[in-house]
């Protein structure tokens, strides 16, 4: 688990280079302690600097080591499938799959042999054309029944009819359906000697689809309904009584089957009970059980796959643990169990829930990737999106995850393309690479509750407010857009903060040599790490901010590195110069969070952390103040040190990482309006 705490780490930080948040921690308190180091040395040696020489050359062979200790941290591997068990799969694209007798899924020839003896019963039927809808819980395996029926043995030894999936394209169906079977498509499948059967899995995302191509779908479907021909419906339980709302099972070619009668606030499906008496005896509604509840699940089989993949005694303890899961949950805890066996043993292992394996399987994925931090966001919103009926583009992403340099979109791209090799994401449509959504429900449902738990809760409010105005056809993402188009690669921020630096070095330079008092090098540390804080902040934050009170913004800026920069030149007043900096930094938060242009959390946001930024730069100027009026502290002394190196300490843990910059960022282009 720290390996994987670690790897969590791996790119938050703000700099841009690949070391983990701890790391900078541990080289600030480095850079700290050998300076503290030094002045005791000058204390006790004189100008021996030879001897001091030798004291920083041991620290950097300590900070050498521990460097390479971090190094050997080892990598995090994916879940891979394994011989025995499937794992998670996409259907994506409606590739086969591989359904052989060691492969960990349940025996599902029965369920194919029955709707092949069902789809016997529909063709030729031309009066109230008939289809037929499989229907279930999320993972509870409606998508492996039609895959084995797409691309089965049984469909291997029985192929007398085609078959054609439409399941990902229903954005574009009309537009599939011609490219498939040429522009008059329902007068040249009529024409085929052959019988067809036509898939729509996944049907529920129709609900979520925009009211002209809700038309354009139950247009094709109507067109479809041909004596040779039998549609196969497939969707989550949840929405069942919207498509019995929206479509007649049992006349699919009807004139009036988008006109349902209505009786008070029940509205009545005329042939839902269908008219044929041929037909009701082959029920067309299946329902596809939970496991538990399904007495053709051959449990004995899952029970010798348990334990040929994790011998005797562990498999019947994963069998008595796991058996009533679904079966996209069971492929998944297989999956991360033959990967992992060494939690089989362990005591842990009895105390896992679906949730906990869950948790366990979103860490490792999305660690593997090298970049938690995005891959997360990704996987948050498309998961939101899945589960919402809203269609991300990469475009889309990137505008919400604030990518404004090519570095940070070449990381995107590079994240996209490994989530999408894990079977996490898959593309919207075929050989299309600009769309892509979650390989699956049952995912994109986890996710979610992962991220309540595991994301951030800045950054999670961030997505969240993104997702809410772009439903609500806000804008943000052409604000963002267009940000990103005007934004300039070199700022005046960047010659101030080098300017502040040459002129802070120099001036300590100078007091070595007499000019001005001799000042600790613990001082100059604190005052360059001070600068370098205010900088960041305003470089990844407030240079993103163009409303009213962004001058305001700039002039605090400058006067917050102008006193960062004084610190090194008033020896007894240096914590005081440090403090009124820290306390405009917070200042020009502060007047932000004012800007009612910004939405209400992006106010409160901005509001809290001015605040407080204000209140301990206001106290640590007023309290030394204080001290040097009544002579409680003369000249330079440890206790100031340790007060404004803890102040930065937590101000770069807190604040100097990718997720704390991305939420204010984000707040900035936010409306409430």
């Amino acid at each position: 688990m720290n390996v994987i705490n670690k790897k969590r780490g791996l790119n938050r930080n703000i700099f841009h280079i690949k070391i983990t948040h701890d790391e900078i921690y541990n080289l600030f308190v480095s850079v700290l302690t050998l300076s503290a180091i030094y002045e005791l040395l000058k204390q006790f040696m004189g100008d021996n600097d030879l001897l001091i020489i030798g004291v920083f050359v041991v620290a950097y062979i300590v900070l050498l080591i521990y460097k390479k200790r971090q190094e050997r941290i080892g990598v995090i591997r994916p879940y891979e499938r394994s011989n025995t068990f499937v794992g998670l799969y996409s259907i994506e694209e409606s590739k086969a799959i591989e359904a052989n007798f060691d492969n960990g899924l349940i025996k599902r020839e029965k369920e194919v042999e029955y709707i092949d003896k069902i789809l016997r019963t529909i063709w030729g039927q031309s009066g109230h054309k008939r289809g037929i809808c499989l229907v279930g819980a999320s993972g509870c395996g409606k998508s492996t029944i039609l895959n084995l029926l797409e691309h089965g043995k049984y469909r291997e030894t029985n192929d007398e009819y085609d078959i054609y999936n439409f399941s990902d394209k229903y954005d574009y169906l009309e537009d599939y359906l011609k490219d498939t079977f040429k522009t008059d498509y329902a007068i040249n499948i009529q024409k085929r000697l052959r019988n067809i059967v036509i898939i729509f899995d996944q049907f529920e995302r129709f609900f979520s689809l925009k009211m002209e191509k809700k038309t354009m779908i139950k247009r094709c479907i109507k067109e479809l309904s041909l004596p040779n021909v039998a549609i196969i419906f497939s969707l989550r339980e949840e929405y069942f009584l919207q498509f019995l709302y929206a479509f007649d099972i049992n006349y699919l070619n009807a004139e009036n089957n988008f006109k349902p009668e209505f009786n008070g606030t029940i509205a009545h499906k005329k042939y839902f009970m269908g008219k044929n008496e041929d037909f009701l005896n082959d029920n067309n509604i299946l329902i596809c059980l939970g496991e538990e509840n399904y007495s053709g699940t051959d449990h004995n089989e899952m029970l010798r796959l348990c334990e040929q993949a994790f011998n005797e005694e562990n498999g019947n303890r994963i069998f008595d643990h796991f058996k009533d899961a679904t079966l996209i949950q069971q492929q998944i805890i297989f999956n991360i169990l033959e990967n992992e066996k060494a939690y089989i043993a362990s005591e842990r292992f009895c105390k896992w829930d679906i949730n906990s394996m869950m948790k366990r399987y979103f860490d490792v994925q999305l660690c593997s990737t090298g970049d938690f931090f995005n891959a997360s966001r990704i996987m948050y919103l498309l998961s939101a999106g899945r589960n919402n009926g809203i269609g991300f583009t990469n475009d889309d992403l990137e505008a919400a995850l604030c990518i404004f340099t090519q570095d940070e979109k070449d990381d995107f791209y590079n994240c996209i393309e490994k989530l999408h090799k894990l079977r996490l994401i898959k593309r919207i449509r075929h050989n299309v690479t600009g769309i892509y959504e979650v390989s699956h429900d049952y995912i994109a449902q986890s996710f979610e509750i992962y991220a309540g738990t595991e994301m951030p809760s800045n950054v999670k409010t961030a997505l969240d407010e993104y997702k809410s105005e772009y439903v609500r056809k806000l804008g943000i993402k052409e604000k963002i857009e267009k940000h990103v188009a005007e934004q300039k690669k070199v700022t005046i921020a960047f010659g101030v903060i080098l300017v502040s630096y040459i002129v802070s070095v120099v001036l300590y330079v100078l007091s070595l040599n007499g000019i001005y008092r001799h000042i600790p090098i613990a001082v100059l540390v604190l005052s360059l790490a001070s600068l370098l804080y205010v900088y960041e902040f305003y470089r990844n934050i407030i240079f993103h901010y163009h409303n009213g009170k962004s001058i305001c913004a700039g002039v605090c800026y400058l006067a917050a590195m102008t006193c960062g920069t004084l610190a090194v030149v008033v020896p007894n007043n240096w914590l005081i110069c440090l403090g009124v900096g820290n306390a405009v930094q917070g200042f020009a938060s502060f007047k932000i969070g004012q800007d009612k242009t910004i939405s209400s959390v992006g106010q409160q946001m901005f509001f809290s952390y001015g605040a407080k930024t204000i209140f301990m730069g206001s106290l640590i100027t007023i309290c030394r103040a204080v001290f040097y009026w009544r002579n409680l502290i003369v000249g330079i002394e440890m206790v100031e040190v340790i007060i404004m190196a803890a102040l930065l300490l937590y101000s770069y843990v807190a604040h100097m990482n990718k997720e704390f910059f991305y939420a204010h960022v984000e707040m900035l282009f936010s409306s409430d309006v």
